[in-house]
C-alpha cells in the first residue's frame, strides 16, 4: 500500500503546477494524503490542457473550462475557470447567418446551472461526427446561443463546416426567396453542412410551408445522413409541438408530431435554467 501511495505521489508531484501550488500553500504530507484524490484529478486535468493549449477541441469534462486548485483551512478543492489558453481560430469554416460579424466575443463562464449543458457538449466533442446534437431550451438570456457559438469555434478546429443560423431571420429569408427560386439552394446548404446550428426555434412565424417543405425535409435528410444538428429554443418540446401545430385538425397535429419526433431522435434534450445575463450586464 505504501508503495502504491509513493508512486501516486511521485506522479502527482511530477506536475510543475501542482508542485508550485503545494509550495505556495505549504501543503503538509498529512494534507497532501488527505486530499490526494483532488490532486490526482487536477494532474489529469493539467495533462489534458497541456496537450491542447487552446489549439484543439476541448476535452475537459466541463467544456472550455480549466480546472484550478484552491486551499482553505486544510482542505484542497478544485474549481473551474474560463480556459486561459483559448486563441483566435480561422473562422472561414464557420458561416454565421443573420448575426453581426462581431457577435458575442468574450469568455464562457461556468455556473452550476450551466454544468449539465457544458458537460453534455464535452461528451459530444468526444465523437463530433456521429454523436447526437443538443436541443437546448430555456428562458431568455441564459446563454444558449453563446454556449453553442463557443462549440462552433471548437468544431472548426476539426476542419468541420458549421452553419449557425438565427432561425426566425432564416425563415423570413426563405419566404422572400420563393419568388426568385433560391429556396432550394438555401435548403441544400443547410442539408449538406457538416454541423448545423439553428438558433431560436419557435421564435419564427410558423407556416405550413416552412414546417412541411423546409424544416421537415431538412431534418429528415440530416437524420438519415447522420449529420449532427443543434437547436436552441425558449420552448420545451411540448410547447414547440403546439407551436408547429398550425391548426387543431388531426393532419397538422401529425405533421407537428413528426417534427418533434425527429428532433427527439437527433438531439439530446437539455433545459438550461440560469439567470438572464442580459439583465446583469
Amino acid at each position: 500500500m505504501d508503495k502504491i501511495l509513493d508512486n501516486l505521489t511521485d506522479e502527482i508531484m511530477a506536475d510543475k503546477a501542482i508542485r508550485k501550488f503545494c509550495k505556495d500553500n505549504n501543503i503538509s504530507d498529512e494534507v497532501f494524503v488527505k486530499n490526494i484524490t483532488f490532486l490526482y484529478q487536477q494532474k489529469l486535468a493539467n495533462d489534458i490542457c497541456n496537450a491542447c493549449l487552446g489549439k484543439k477541441p476541448c476535452k475537459m469534462d466541463v467544456f472550455e473550462m480549466q480546472s484550478v486548485l484552491e486551499y482553505h483551512h486544510g482542505n484542497i478543492s478544485r474549481r473551474y475557470i474560463p480556459c486561459t489558453y483559448l486563441e483566435h481560430v480561422n473562422e472561414d469554416l464557420l458561416e454565421m447567418m443573420f448575426f453581426p460579424e462581431t457577435y458575442m466575443d468574450g469568455k464562457l463562464y461556468d455556473t452550476e446551472a450551466r454544468r449539465e449543458v457544458l458537460v453534455a457538449i464535452g461528451e459530444y466533442l468526444k465523437d463530433p461526427k456521429t454523436n447526437k446534437g443538443l436541443f437546448i431550451h430555456g428562458s431568455f438570456g441564459t446563454g444558449k446561443t453563446f454556449i453553442l457559438l463557443k462549440l462552433a469555434r471548437q468544431l472548426i478546429k476539426l476542419k468541420l463546416k458549421v452553419v449557425f443560423a438565427y432561425y426566425p431571420d432564416l425563415v423570413r429569408h426563405i419566404k422572400s426567396s420563393i419568388t426568385n427560386n433560391k429556396v432550394e439552394s438555401i435548403v441544400n446548404k443547410l442539408k449538406e453542412t457538416d454541423i448545423l446550428i439553428l438558433d431560436d426555434i419557435g421564435g419564427e412565424n410558423n407556416t405550413a410551408f416552412i414546417r412541411d417543405e423546409v424544416l421537415g425535409p431538412l431534418l429528415q435528410y440530416r437524420m438519415l445522413g447522420n449529420k449532427p444538428t443543434f437547436m436552441t429554443s425558449n420552448y420545451d418540446l411540448n410547447h414547440l409541438r403546439r407551436h408547429f401545430t398550425e391548426t387543431r385538425d388531426e393532419v397538422d397535429q401529425i405533421k407537428s408530431d413528426r417534427i418533434i419526433e425527429r428532433i427527439s431522435y437527433m438531439m439530446k434534450n437539455i433545459e438550461l435554467k440560469d439567470k438572464n445575463y442580459r439583465l446583469n450586464v
